[in-house]
Formats: C-alpha cells, sequence, structure tokens
C-alpha cells in the first residue's frame, strides 16, 4: 500500500495505528483534514481496512469539495463523483489496493 493518497491538490498521508487511540473513539479510521492524515486501525481485518480508507477518502473529499450538511442530494452526488473519479485517477494503485 502507498503510504500517500491524492485527493484534490492535497496530498493525504496514509497512517496505519494500533491501539488506544482508535479503539477509544470506537472507529476504524479518522481523516485529519487539518494535517491532511488518514488514520487506519492495522488491528481491523484487512477488508475492514479497506472500507475504511474509501470511507476516509470520501471525508476527505467532502472536505476538498466544500459540501455542507444541508446540501441538496445532486450536488453531493456529483461532488463525490467527480472526486472519485479525481482520485482514481491521481492514485492508480487505489483500486487495486480496495479489492
Amino acid at each position: 500500500m502507498n503510504d500517500t493518497v491524492r485527493i484534490s491538490h492535497y496530498d493525504f498521508k496514509i497512517e496505519r495505528i494500533k491501539g488506544k487511540t482508535m479503539s477509544a473513539n470506537e472507529v476504524f479510521g479518522l481523516c485529519n483534514k487539518d494535517k491532511q492524515i488518514i488514520y487506519i486501525d492495522s488491528s481491523a481485518t484487512p477488508a475492514v481496512q479497506r472500507d475504511t480508507l474509501l470511507h476516509e477518502i470520501l471525508h476527505a473529499i467532502w472536505w476538498t469539495g466544500y459540501l455542507e450538511d444541508d446540501d441538496k442530494e445532486e450536488r453531493v452526488i456529483s461532488t463525490l463523483a467527480t472526486g472519485l473519479m479525481n482520485v482514481y485517477r491521481d492514485n492508480p494503485w487505489l483500486m487495486e489496493e480496495l479489492k
């Protein structure tokens, strides 16, 4: 797995961490938008880690697309679709990683 993923014009570092940080928050991943870091719980199963990586990438796309909680469905879907296409284009390794 690569250690960064390009999302829009940001390079998000991917950090796999294990231990109390994740379990204390009862999550498998976190997206720190300020530092452009995606944290993944390395103690989770590989399937959960893949799902979590995509989940956190979507959070980053939401942020880079300036989406808001009250945005309409079409705007959200269009932003996420375009964002995912950009992520897949800029990170050719990702599709294989998510299989």
